[in-house]
């Protein structure tokens, strides 16, 4: 009689089979169902050896930017933008919250109403939230 494994068990040791892979000294690659992932072997708690790593890998990182500049520069230069724009769009929504307030305040204080520097800060604060939930519907 021929021994046979059920599919569970057959997956199990092809997982077990396939768990610790080494394709490249000092790096282990695990996988874990339909993911593969790939880590550092014991992972450097040196400080000096961590900054070593980073600086010798700048030449790496500076290729890898100029090859993706030459293939398509506008797409390059719209990801930096974008990238760009994320970091300072919650400080520009504020500041032109804040405008907003002012003239609202100014409004209260002086009890004249200044309707075209409302309207202009109110403009300004809704257009810049139609751009960011358009550049973060892109994203």
């Amino acid at each position: 009689m021929e021994a046979s494994t059920s599919p569970s068990t057959a997956s199990t040791e092809n997982l077990k089979r396939e768990g610790s892979k080494n394709t490249t000294p000092g790096l282990e690659t695990i996988t874990l169902g339909v993911w593969t992932v790939t880590l550092l072997k014991g992972a450097a708690r040196d400080l000096r050896k961590s900054k070593d790593r980073l600086f010798s890998s700048i030449p790496d990182i500076r290729r890898l930017f100029l090859e993706v500049l030459r293939v398509d520069p506008w797409a390059f230069a719209v990801l930096l933008l974008s990238r760009f724009f994320h970091g300072i769009e919650a400080s520009l929504l504020l500041h032109l919250s804040a405008r907003l307030l002012q003239q609202t305040e100014r409004m209260l204080v002086t009890g004249k109403t200044d309707m075209p520097a409302i309207l202009s800060a109110l403009t300004m604060r809704l257009a810049c939230v139609v751009f960011v939930q358009l550049f973060g519907w892109w994203r």
